[in-house]
Parts: structure tokens; C-alpha cells; sequence
């Protein structure tokens, strides 16, 4: 079994969870937030006369979608940038239950998504076609070199043709993907962020998220500061959160033993 991770703001938890499937967001790759994306790698068509290539990236950010997972649930700076500023959520997901260990369905796999980072743009062209522009091999070569800058990412892609997936939205722009997996034991993890306090009143007000919860026995961490270092650590999540919720007294001890805790270096 492998888990990879998943940062998210509030609501998009709340999304993730069905009576009895997971929907996992799909972006098209040309609304990722990196100016370089696909730029990684030169492209060239075979007739040297021909421009084809330079229309074929458009074709790529349209025809393919990808979910972004990353290898580790306690990056500061991903906490910061995708996770509503420790506010939001990390998802442990079980990328073989996802189906994103599947080759029929992705183009490119969770086993085989690793972003490579580079130091350089690579010179080499590679020669695409509307042929073979969603080769396995030269998706791979394609959407997984990324800049070292953003190493700290620690990011697997999982890359499927948009056709498979449910659009949402009309405008082009705007639209995503959705991909349905069957079961709610998909999701094995939940981290909470150190700065989120909303964590059992959103339970309380998704009946889905609470029955998956019990019912997979997900294990809940919430993040913490690990002693003496500016990096995150974890710890076991009181389910008494959850079961006694709401709990005023409760929730001002809580509070007043993370202030205590936050303060010791």
C-alpha cells in the first residue's frame, strides 16, 4: 500500500467524501501555477518545416488533467500555500484503492509520477506529433520536469485523459475534472492544521466525513511545532473532539495546552 498526500483548503475536504465514493479534483494542466508548465523539455515536430508542435501544448493543457499529491504531510510551506495557512487539511490517500495505480485509466501512475527537478530546462527536442503526444513516455517527459524551486514539494502526479474524467464547469477557463473512486476507505489519513480550530464542527456538519471516519477508522493527527526546529510534527488527534463535540470546556483546555505548547522551544 502506498499513501501519498493531499493539501486542501476546508471546503475541498468536504468535497472529497460521498455517501459512497471519493471525488478527487482533476486540474487541466494549463491552469497549474507554474509559468513554466511543460516547458520543461523543447518540443519539435519531424517535419522541420512544420509549426505543429508549437499548437500541440495547447492541445496537451486541455486534453490532460492531473491530480497533484505530494510525498509528505508536514511541509511547512505547503501548508502555507495550499492548505488555507495551516488552516486547511492534509489527506492520506491510498493510491492503489484511488485507482491511481492503474494503467488503463492514467496515462501516468502514481508509481511512476515522481516530478523530477532540475537544475536546467532540458535542450534535448523531443519530436510530438497529434499522434503521439499522449505516449506514455513522452507525457511522462513532458509534465513530470519541473524547476528546483519547487523541490520542496515533494510532488507525485497522477496524469489521466480528460475524456475519462466528469467536467464540471462550461467556461474553459474555469473547468475541472472529477474523478469518482468507489468506497470511502480510500482516505486513510486526515491531518489537521496547527492553526485550524473549526475541525469538529465541519465533522458535525458533514454527515459523510463523520460516517467515513468511524467507519475506516481514519486516522486523525494534528499538526504540531516539533521541539527546538521551525519544521511540523504530529500528534494523535483526541477523538473525544469528535464524540463530545460541542464541548466548550473542552475546546478552551485544548486551546490553552496548544498556546503552552507552541511557546516551548
Amino acid at each position: 500500500m502506498m499513501i501519498l498526500y493531499k493539501y486542501v483548503p476546508e471546503e475541498t475536504l468536504k468535497l472529497f467524501f460521498d455517501h459512497d465514493a471519493i471525488s478527487f479534483k482533476f486540474t487541466p494542466v494549463g491552469q497549474f501555477n507554474d509559468p513554466f508548465e511543460t516547458y520543461g523539455v523543447s518540443l519539435a515536430s519531424e517535419d522541420k518545416d512544420s509549426l505543429m508542435h508549437l499548437t500541440l501544448r495547447s492541445k496537451i493543457n486541455s486534453d490532460l488533467a492531473s491530480v497533484c499529491l505530494s510525498e509528505s504531510p508536514l511541509e511547512v510551506l505547503m501548508w502555507s500555500h495550499y492548505a488555507q495557512h495551516h488552516r486547511g487539511y492534509v489527506v492520506g490517500i491510498d493510491t492503489e484503492l484511488a485507482g491511481f495505480d492503474d494503467e488503463s485509466l492514467c496515462l501516468v501512475t502514481a508509481n511512476e509520477g515522481n516530478i523530477d527537478y532540475l537544475d536546467e530546462r532540458d535542450k534535448t527536442r523531443l519530436i510530438v506529433s497529434d499522434k503521439n503526444f499522449k505516449n506514455r513516455e513522452i507525457v511522462k517527459k513532458i509534465l513530470l520536469r519541473k524547476s528546483q524551486h519547487w523541490k520542496y514539494e515533494k510532488e507525485v502526479r497522477v496524469v489521466i485523459e480528460s475524456d475519462k474524467l466528469l467536467p464540471i464547469g462550461s467556461e474553459e477557463e474555469d473547468r475541472f475534472y472529477l474523478h469518482k473512486a468507489p468506497g470511502t476507505n480510500i482516505i486513510k489519513e486526515i491531518y489537521i492544521g496547527i492553526n485550524n480550530d473549526d475541525f469538529e464542527l465541519t465533522v458535525a456538519e458533514n454527515e459523510n466525513l463523520r460516517n467515513a471516519i468511524f467507519k475506516n477508522n481514519i486516522k486523525i493527527q494534528k499538526c504540531c511545532f516539533k521541539k527546538g526546529t521551525w519544521d511540523l510534527d504530529k500528534i494523535d488527534y483526541d477523538m473525544k473532539g469528535l464524540t463530545d463535540w460541542p464541548n466548550v470546556e473542552f475546546n478552551i483546555l485544548a486551546g490553552v495546552i496548544s498556546a503552552f505548547e507552541k511557546n516551548e522551544v
